[in-house]
């Protein structure tokens, strides 16, 4: 108690010291009150660009021929897994040569004749820019029948300039014989 009446005194008796107090606190006040004003703006300039961002991916699913579903049977097609097979590395290759990129080796991975799930596995070694690679990847993913990407092995070796060995090992489902 003591302290606070000495340094209220002291306050009282030198008003310079008074008004310096007041000024350092209200600078103080200031400064916190802009930095939550700062952080304000900025949620809302991320919330605007989240809005924009949604808006133009609403505009482009609105598009006449445009749906959020790829059109297609999600399961490989063919009457026999080797046709299933046949058609998994078709649509590899064609991926890849849309690219700009061209498959150097690919084959089929055996699967146990036992095995009930019916999945197909693809292992392809391509050589792709490195720009190309993206968009590889996303058709192999995005389209129909769907394809997961398992296996990705990417290195610049001694290719041709610019491109990358990518190893590739890509899984579909196929629908069985029918």
């Amino acid at each position: 108690m003591n302290m606070v009446r000495s340094i209220t005194n002291y306050i009282v008796r030198s008003p310079r010291w008074a008004a310096l107090l007041f000024l350092s606190l209200m600078i103080v006040t200031c400064l916190i009150t802009l930095t939550a004003l700062d952080d304000i703006l900025e949620q809302y300039r991320a919330r605007n660009a989240s809005l924009e961002t949604m808006s133009r991916l609403k505009t482009h699913l609105t598009q006449p021929g445009m749906s959020p579903r790829p059109s297609g049977s999600p399961f490989l097609k063919g009457q026999t897994a080797t046709v299933a097979s046949a058609a998994l590395l078709q649509r590899l290759t064609s991926i890849v040569a849309d690219a700009g990129g061209k498959v150097v080796s690919s084959e089929i991975v055996p699967q146990a004749s036992a095995s009930k799930d019916r999945f197909l596995v693809a292992v392809a070694n391509c050589e792709v820019e490195h720009d190309a690679l993206q968009k590889v990847l996303y058709d192999l993913e995005a389209g129909m029948p769907f394809l997961v990407v398992d296996q990705l092995v990417v290195s610049s070796g001694p290719g041709e300039s610019g491109q990358l060995k990518v190893t590739l090992g890509v899984t579909g489902q196929w629908e069985g014989g029918k």
